[in-house]
């Protein structure tokens, strides 16, 4: 079934979201853009088509005084078009610095409390193949590894949206794309200024993107990047699962840790000795926030050395303490408030 019409490239909104079917009510995000009023009208499409119910919402931060008619606009093409829309608003306060970074966080938290509201049972963004790979170009500048490389995937659950899944069907399609679709069936947008506001980094990565792209490196380029650093994490995972299987885990008397057998991982290598770290340190503290990378591979690298020459190790990484003994039992425990403190 084609219901759009236009350019042969336009997506097909039952290809865009039968993977998410299985999510059950969504609740579309809506900035007005061209991306997200594309993706607003291939999801009804797909909806009135037999797919799942759909629910709008558009958030006005306030930021920009012209914000607020850009939000009455989507709230009354939704209301010609049959959706069901909600504005929700944030009230402030307003930082002084790190405005996009904070926006974004505030976005999130009203748009996953508009979807309690309406009992969505996902939220779905407009991400696309541009914004996939300036994603990926970021991190690469930042020195990002396999994971971040991956860039966005297409279903995650993350601290953003709490237990909520957070969708992005259209990461295969570009803007100048989803431009066409608004185009071709008369679906209005507008074009948001900060866009092209040079204080923040996106917008000069875009103008960075533009060389990169002069140089052979654009946004096929980056997106194939991101699906082999997808495939490659897949094989990480799997070779971390079977290792972990492994793992003998005893309880401290305190309850403030745990002490695990590693001397079998010698001879690992460093990258699956970081990702166990990673994910048993985390298990111990509690704490969501990955340790640095940079750190973190220092550390595994030690303890992969320790191993090796039987030698005992001791250090501390994203609120743990970790002690390794000359026969590879490695102990790791909770930061007490004093060293935290130091």
């Amino acid at each position: 079934m084609r219901s759009v019409e236009g350019p042969a490239d336009a997506p097909d909104p039952q290809q865009v979201f039968a993977p998410f079917a299985a999510h059950g009510r969504l609740l579309i995000a809506v900035s007005g853009g061209p991306d997200s009023m594309a993706l607003l009208w291939l999801a009804r499409q797909w909806s009135q088509a037999g797919g799942s119910s759909i629910v709008a919402a558009t958030v006005d931060h306030g930021l920009r005084p012209e914000a607020a008619d850009e939000a009455a606009m989507v709230a009354a093409w939704c209301q010609k078009a049959g959706i069901e829309h909600e504005i929700a608003r944030w009230g402030g306060p307003y930082p002084k610095t790190r405005i996009q970074e904070r926006a974004r966080e505030a976005r999130y938290r009203l748009l996953t409390e508009v979807a309690r509201r309406h009992d969505a049972a996902a939220l779905v963004t407009a991400h696309h193949a541009d914004d996939q790979a300036e994603t990926i170009l970021f991190r690469l500048l930042g020195g990002s590894g396999v994971a971040g490389l991956r860039g966005m995937q297409a279903v995650t659950i993350d601290g953003l949206t709490g237990d909520l899944p957070l969708l992005r069907p259209l990461l295969d399609w570009d803007k100048r794309t989803l431009e066409k679709v608004c185009l071709y069936n008369t679906i209005p947008f507008i074009r948001d200024p900060s866009n092209d506001d040079p204080h923040y980094a996106r917008t000069r990565l875009r103008r960075l993107a533009g060389l990169l792209t002069a140089e052979g490196l654009g946004t096929a380029e980056l997106t194939r990047l991101g699906r082999r650093m997808a495939g490659a994490q897949a094989v990480i995972d799997w070779a971390i699962a079977a290792q972990q299987a492994r793992l003998v885990r005893t309880p401290l008397p305190d309850d403030s840790g745990h002490e695990l057998d590693f001397a079998p991982f010698a001879g690992l290598p460093d990258a699956l000795i970081a990702a166990m770290l990673k994910a048993e340190i985390a298990a111990v503290t509690g704490e969501a926030q990955a340790p640095r990378l940079d750190r973190l591979e220092g550390v595994a690298q030690a303890i992969a050395a320790g191993l090796l020459q039987g030698q005992a190790w001791r250090g501390t990484l994203s609120g743990a303490v970790l002690k390794l003994n000359k026969n590879g039992r490695l102990e790791i425990r909770r930061e007490g408030p004093r060293q935290r403190g130091r």
